[in-house]
């Protein structure tokens, strides 16, 4: 499968519904699978690649920094700016019917 580096453009067709964000969050922060996605480290040092059964392109993370990045930029576009972890619990509380 083809790789990109560009994050927005990757970030533009994940779905801002709190349980897909937090899997593609954990995924890339554990480096593991969350079932929608899937973080691996790369054939390079301090690279990885992050995959989901909805894109075209996996994603290529060529650098600790770009790992770092990339997770800033799901906390900024998708959660607001909130802590993810913080985001997450407020969504799926204001998403269960018996609140």
């Amino acid at each position: 499968m083809p790789s990109t580096t560009d994050f927005d453009t990757w970030l533009d067709d994940v779905d801002s519904d709190h349980e897909e964000v937090i899997a593609l969050y954990e995924a890339v922060l554990d480096v593991s699978d969350r079932g929608l996605y899937k973080c691996v480290k790369g054939n390079k040092y301090d690279t990885w690649v992050v995959s989901s059964n909805h894109h075209s392109e996996n994603l290529f993370l060529a650098s600790e920094t770009a790992r770092d990045t990339f997770l800033a930029l799901i906390k900024k576009r998708l959660c607001g700016g909130e802590d993810v972890e913080s985001w997450y619990g407020f969504q799926r509380n204001m998403s269960n019917e018996h609140s």
